[in-house]
């Protein structure tokens, strides 16, 4: 388990000011959940229905981490084409230089490049969106790694100044944003992370959703940035999330402050 945390943290430190996300070709603007206010049920306007039904039994999961030996680090060593020689520690293997590192986790099949060059080119000559979410994509195919998705999102990060591309596959029909494969891409287009998943999922019971409604009433306990906007809610929906290294049922709103910023929440739905 210490090692599944230790393979999360870049998509748990995804919270920022402001960044676009494209879903099924939408575009959404999304906020990061500060402490500055609390979200009062008066501050929504809701334009969807939220049922009142609970939704019953929902499956959980955990991934399926199979070990990682030294050679198969070694093999995906070779797909990013590394000269240097491979070290490892208790958690993983890895190789690193004044350029970039390569770490591949021994418990379980996650794989994470860091590009430790900062580029230096004309603002000028920016990227797109799309040219981002390509770039990542060649990426990965370009080291032989299975891309498979349902959707994608694209973000970017005005601290950074990092597109974040991730790809978001399914689980029971459910979109999955557990272990997204997430790709970071500068303003010149050059790949400057990449956290790559391959997990299998086992099945260990079973929880009971409560319904849409009961999860819209839990909003009201948020903190929230620039919570004294008025909040357009514009879909519900039930997805699996990561919560303490296991997969489950989880509400996920979204909708627009009234100053044109996006909101996101994931609410616990058991």
């Amino acid at each position: 388990m210490r090692n599944l945390v230790v393979s999360l943290f870049l998509f748990a430190v995804v919270t920022f000011s402001l960044y676009r996300v494209f879903v099924d070709g939408n575009t959404n603007h999304i906020t990061n959940f500060g402490a500055m206010g609390s979200v009062k049920q008066d501050n929504f306007d809701v334009n969807i229905m939220l049922s009142k039904k609970p939704v019953g039994k929902v499956s959980v999961y955990e991934p399926k981490m199979d070990p990682m030996d030294i050679e198969t680090a070694k093999f995906y060593g070779g797909l990013f084409a590394r000269k240097d020689s491979i070290s490892e520690n208790q958690d993983m293997y890895f190789y690193a230089n004044a350029n970039s590192s390569l770490c591949i986790l021994k418990n379980g099949e996650v794989i994470q490049y860091r590009n430790n060059k900062k580029s230096e080119q004309d603002f000028r000559l920016t990227i797109s969106d799309d040219e981002a979410k390509k770039i990542a994509m060649d990426f990965i195919k370009d080291k032989s790694l299975n891309l498979h998705y349902e959707f994608c999102s694209v973000q970017f990060d005005f601290e950074t100044k990092n597109y974040i591309i991730s790809f978001i596959n399914t689980l029971d029909g459910r979109a999955n944003y557990a272990f997204p494969n997430v790709v970071c891409v500068d303003l010149f287009g050059t790949v400057t992370s990449m956290d790559y998943y391959h997990y299998s999922y086992v099945k260990t019971g079973d929880v009971d959703v409560f319904s849409e409604e009961k999860a819209f009433e839990k909003l009201d306990t948020l903190k929230i940035e620039n919570a004294i906007s008025k909040i357009d809610l514009k879909k519900c929906s039930l997805v699996y999330y990561n919560e303490s290294g296991k997969i489950v049922p989880q509400y996920l709103f979204m909708g627009e402050f009234s100053n044109g910023n996006g909101f996101q929440s994931f609410i616990q739905a058991k």
